[in-house]
């Protein structure tokens, strides 16, 4: 994500390079390269540790997201819509309505004018080729965040610029005639309300909680670290229970069936298994999986060589979640 964000932010600061001639775009790439590298150095001597080679990533790769084979099947129009949708959430989330909405104005105000210009296609095509990188990825993992459209929604910025300037311009020009109509504090008054009325509303957003839709975490984490004990080594498609028990918490392996998560999980040398069953990675990345641990949970124990510990069935954002907790035999107390 740091990655793609840098080269969002690369591509609009070179959106004033024709202007500029191609030394001056040189010598800024240059120093956003330069800027770039010192920032991300540390995180990438970190997978360079962890996983003995150097990349700019340990989350999924782009050529993985653009198979076809990675979509699940899922096809249909209904789901298309849904995941265009999600998309479209996580642009705005990211960005905000209001910078959205100008930078809509904005192409509107200069499309209609005839003045759209390099620049306005620079900032265009670097965050539809995002977006549609996000479509995929929502479409192979059933799963986007705000996060990821941030590169996005920083390309859109320029354009929410001009959105600005080409309101204010027009609203200028109305309230110019207008004003000869309305008493001068009568005008005054109408723009102390509009000031208001536009803080209280940016102070109710911000003082929303943060991720309330994610607070129950806490509340299973504390659950989880009852269980599991202080400093205990976890595998788990949901890294925050770990965090908030107090444990190690290891990421879910990417691919493989049973035998390959149990593998990485003795390879990890965890003691518990956390598992959410409706996560839709289960059945596209690892084959197998499911049938070999929803028989065993249905009749209230794990799988051989687990031992379930605990359960957890809720709804989240509208979506059924069954969370199981599975102890590793040999690690720990014997299932």
């Amino acid at each position: 994500e740091a990655a793609g964000l840098a080269a969002a932010v690369a591509a609009v600061s070179a959106a004033s390079a024709p202007a500029r001639g191609r030394r001056a775009a040189a010598v800024h790439f240059a120093a956003f390269s330069a800027a770039f590298l010192a920032v991300s150095a540390p995180y990438l001597l970190h997978i360079r540790i962890e996983s003995g080679a150097f990349a700019l990533t340990r989350k999924k790769e782009v050529s993985h997201l653009l198979n076809p084979a990675a979509a699940g099947g899922g096809g249909a129009v209904a789901k298309l819509a849904g995941d265009a949708g999600a998309v479209l959430d996580a642009l705005l989330g990211a960005g905000s309505y209001a910078v959205a909405i100008l930078a809509a104005a904005g192409f509107a105000f200069r499309a209609a004018g005839r003045r759209l210009s390099a620049s306005d296609l620079y900032s265009l095509a670097p965050a539809a080729a995002w977006a549609a990188m996000d479509f995929m990825l929502v479409m192979s993992h059933g799963y986007l965040s705000r996060r990821h459209m941030l590169p996005a929604a920083a390309c859109l910025a320029p354009l929410a610029g001009a959105g600005l300037w080409e309101s204010a311009s027009r609203l200028a020009g109305i309230a110019s005639r207008v004003s000869a109509r309305i008493p001068r504090e009568g005008a005054a008054a109408a723009v102390l309300c509009a000031a208001a009325a536009g803080a209280a509303a940016s102070s109710v957003q911000a003082l929303r909680p943060r991720r309330a839709d994610k607070q129950f975490e806490k509340v299973m984490g504390a659950s989880v670290g009852a269980v599991a004990g202080a400093d205990a080594r976890i595998v788990s498609t949901m890294a925050r229970l770990p965090f908030y028990a107090g444990c190690t918490q290891i990421e879910f392996p990417p691919y493989g069936g049973p035998a390959e998560v149990r593998e990485y999980v003795d390879a990890n040398r965890a003691s518990f298994l956390i598992v959410d069953l409706k996560d839709p990675i289960l059945p596209r990345f690892h084959e197998g999986f499911l049938a070999h641990f929803e028989p065993a949970a249905a009749a209230g124990k794990g799988p051989p060589g687990y031992a379930l510990r605990a359960r957890w069935v809720l709804r989240s954002r509208g979506e059924e979640m069954d969370v199981l907790m599975f102890e590793v035999a040999g690690r720990g107390e014997s299932p």
